[in-house]
């Protein structure tokens, strides 16, 4: 299987002018990926994470105090 990242302009316009306008267009549609809202509660997690240092020990202490207080190996 042949994969191609149509998220450069360059690619969109090799492949625009190798098909017909309704294969691209058929193409593009059926590639096009809807946004991920993420909640509230992802985004504060996320936030937290971006902001530690790379440690086990110190992601795991940020994981527990932004809100993930389960029981963490």
């Amino acid at each position: 299987m042949k994969i191609i990242d149509l998220s450069p302009e360059s690619a969109l316009f090799i492949l625009k002018s190798e098909l017909s306008e309704d294969e691209f267009n058929d193409i593009t549609n059926a590639t096009h990926i809807k946004p991920i809202v993420l909640s509230d509660y992802a985004t504060e997690l996320l936030s937290a994470l971006q902001q530690c240092f790379l440690s086990l020990s110190v992601l795991r202490d940020t994981l527990y105090t932004s809100g993930f207080k389960r029981g963490l190996d």
